[in-house]
C-alpha cells in the first residue's frame, strides 16, 4: 500500500486484532485515529512472518467462515473471526502463561515447538475460530 507521499505502508495483517485488544505486538502503529490499520514498524523482520502465520489461519479456516478462494470477498467480520479465533486458538494450544497475548512472543513459542509455522496443528483451533464471536449476543430485555 502507498501513501500520498509514494512511501510504502507495511500494514499488519493483525491489524484488526490488535485494534479490538485481543492481543498486541510492540511493532504496530496506528495509521490514523479513525482507523484500525496500523503499520509494521519492524517490517522487514515480522512483516513476513505475520503474514506467513495469518496465510495459514486464512487457508486452514476457509470452510468455517464459508469463503471460497477470493481473499478480497472476506467481510470484515469473517477477517476477525479468523485472525482473532486464531490467535486465541494458538494462545490456549501453547498455553502461554501471559493473560496478554503478544504477537511476536507467541510467534518466537509457535517455532520453538512446531519449528514452522506451517506444521502448527490448526486443526485443533478450529472450534476457537468457530466460536469466536465479534460481538456478545445481546439477550432481549423483559
Amino acid at each position: 500500500m502507498n501513501n500520498n507521499t509514494g512511501d510504502v505502508i507495511n500494514l499488519c495483517p493483525f491489524s484488526k486484532v490488535i485494534a479490538a485488544r485481543i492481543a498486541t505486538c510492540p511493532h504496530a502503529r496506528q495509521v490514523d485515529r479513525c482507523s484500525a490499520k496500523m503499520t509494521c514498524l519492524a517490517a522487514d523482520n515480522w512483516l513476513p512472518i505475520c503474514d506467513t502465520l495469518d496465510e495459514q489461519l486464512k487457508t486452514n479456516a476457509r470452510f468455517i467462515v464459508h469463503l471460497a478462494t477470493d481473499e478480497a470477498q472476506m467481510t470484515h467480520q469473517q477477517s476477525l473471526k479468523i485472525r482473532a479465533g486464531g490467535i486465541i486458538g494458538i494462545h490456549r494450544i501453547l498455553n502461554l502463561e501471559d493473560t496478554e497475548t503478544q504477537i511476536p512472543s507467541m510467534i518466537a513459542q509457535l517455532k520453538k515447538r512446531y519449528h514452522r509455522l506451517e506444521d502448527f496443528p490448526y486443526e485443533k483451533i478450529i472450534n476457537d475460530i468457530k466460536s469466536f464471536s465479534v460481538r456478545p449476543k445481546r439477550t432481549r430485555r423483559s
